[in-house]
């Protein structure tokens, strides 16, 4: 497979499906998302327990993989476009940050 074009780039335990059955067989083809991740931060010093403390309290608040996935599969049912559709793209956005976020930082 392509991996940019399935699971976000990487295979590492994503589960994917491959069928050739012509009824399951998209009719065209869609460009994958940008998935780009935003620039991680590099510390000028050794990490200090309070900053690993931060990190930590930082990822419970801003936490929100679950809240994200659902809404875009609500929307993703309810739009015209289905997961083309504006709201899904944003939320798809929104996802690989948050997928991102215990290597960036950024919520």
């Amino acid at each position: 497979p392509h991996p940019n074009e399935c699971s976000g780039s990487d295979l590492d335990g994503d589960i994917y499906f491959v069928s050739w059955d012509p009824d399951l067989i998209p009719t065209r083809m869609v460009a994958p998302m940008d998935y780009t991740p935003a620039p991680t931060e590099t510390l000028d010093h050794d990490v200090m327990i309070e900053e690993v403390h931060e990190y930590f309290t930082n990822y419970i608040v801003n936490e929100s993989l679950g809240i994200i996935a659902n809404a875009h599969v609500v929307f993703a049912d309810r739009e015209i476009l289905k997961a083309e559709s504006t709201p899904c793209i944003k939320l798809a956005e929104l996802f690989s940050i948050a997928v991102d976020f215990p290597k960036t930082g950024v919520p």
